[in-house]
């Protein structure tokens, strides 16, 4: 039986190097890393020079991350198995995965053989989520993102919505409620009530800090 052929995403050179390593000491089944790459920039155009049957995608990566790769890989190579391999948990991150196309979901605080599991699981054309991930989630653990604090960029710039998004990039260009309401077409009120979501999910209090807030962590350019 020819190897697996296999494709890394993730940003971690000692992570992806120990783990192609991993992959081409098995025995049966067979897998063979044909290509890695350390950003999302350039993974379309890998996935267009090499064959490959399964690709190992981190979530957090520099340029496109996962989660805005995902869409672009399923449409393009609709054959190809997709598995999430993240140190996220977050159950708003494993919907919006296999939402958009992937087949797999494994933390890396799992073992070997839970990725073995799971490379098994999806290339059979079932679905995995790594063992006591939750799919659904409890309203608690929905409201907050890794114990309520953002460990990183990735994980703040999703806990918004892409209006809440809108919204803050136009906030850091000092327009008002009115002209953001022009803008988008809708309400004062509504812009309002998106603006105080917004510093509440960013745990911020005035306009001042949202933008330093924002800026810091490259949610807006």
């Amino acid at each position: 039986m020819d190897p697996l052929r296999v494709i890394i995403v993730d940003d971690h050179m000692l992570y992806t190097d120990a783990l192609k390593e991993l992959l081409h000491a098995q025995e049966a089944p067979c897998y063979k890393v044909v290509a890695t790459e350390e950003d999302g920039f350039g993974v379309l155009e890998t996935l267009d020079r090499h064959d490959a049957d399964l690709l190992l995608l981190d979530l957090n990566l520099p340029g496109h991350d996962g989660l805005e790769l995902l869409p672009e890989v399923s449409a393009k190579f609709p054959d190809l198995k997709v598995i999430i391999v993240t140190m996220y948990d977050n159950p708003k991150f494993i919907q919006e995965s296999i939402k958009q196309g992937a087949s797999g979901y494994v933390v890396k605080t799992s073992g070997f053989s839970e990725l073995k599991k799971a490379i098994s699981e999806v290339m059979s054309g079932n679905l995995f989520i790594s063992e006591g991930l939750m799919m659904f989630p409890k309203e608690a653990h929905e409201e907050t993102m890794n114990g309520g604090k953002f460990d990183d960029t990735f994980a703040v710039k999703n806990k918004l919505t892409k209006r809440e998004k809108e919204i803050l990039i136009l906030i850091s260009k000092a327009k008002s409620s009115k002209e953001i309401a022009e803008i988008l077409f809708i309400s004062d009120q509504t812009v309002s009530v998106h603006r105080k979501n917004i510093m509440r999910k960013l745990n911020v209090s005035n306009t001042a800090s949202l933008i330093k807030f924002a800026l810091e962590n490259n949610l807006i350019e």
